[in-house]
């Protein structure tokens, strides 16, 4: 009697990993393709999202340089259609802002020393500046921070002998 009711388990179980074996891994591969039918049809929609992105400042005034602790990174607050807003944020080019500071408008505050210049380059003037860099789908909603504080020095003559 304990023999058959052995068998009878084996059987069973057996029986049970076959049907779970062939039935869950189809469907799985139907949620799968559900998930995947889903996301597709929600990136259609209008959505917003944040990015990160790393600053980084050529073409300062002339006989300044940037200082070190200048640089840094900035979070953009973007408004688009889903796809469009993927593309923009998988794309690695698009992890660097360069920002030609020859072509924004810097508000000149004076440093803590005669060596040093202190600029503020304010929200308003990123976000005309942001809005022509992404594609024309995707819309700048906020930038933070709202003011970068970008420091420079006077540039030092390279073959000054001491």
């Amino acid at each position: 009697m304990n023999k058959e009711k052995e068998n009878f388990l084996d059987f069973f179980l057996m029986n049970i990993r076959k049907i779970f074996s062939r039935d869950l891994g189809i469907f799985l591969i139907f949620l799968l393709i559900a998930f995947i039918l889903w996301y597709l049809n929600s990136l259609r929609k209008e959505t917003e999202t944040t990015l990160k992105l790393q600053l980084n400042f050529i073409n300062p005034p002339s006989g300044l340089v940037i200082a070190n602790n200048s640089t840094g990174s900035l979070y953009l607050n973007l408004s688009g259609q889903g796809y469009s807003l993927l593309k923009f944020s998988m794309s690695k080019k698009n992890r660097i802002l360069t920002i030609d500071l020859s072509s924004v408008k810097l508000n000149r505050k004076s440093g803590n020393s005669s060596e040093t210049e202190f600029y503020l380059l304010t929200s308003s003037v990123m976000k005309e500046y942001l809005n022509k860099a992404p594609s024309a789908e995707i819309k700048v909603l906020s930038v933070k921070p709202d003011t970068l504080f970008l420091f420079l020095v006077k540039n030092s003559s390279a073959g000054k002998s001491e």
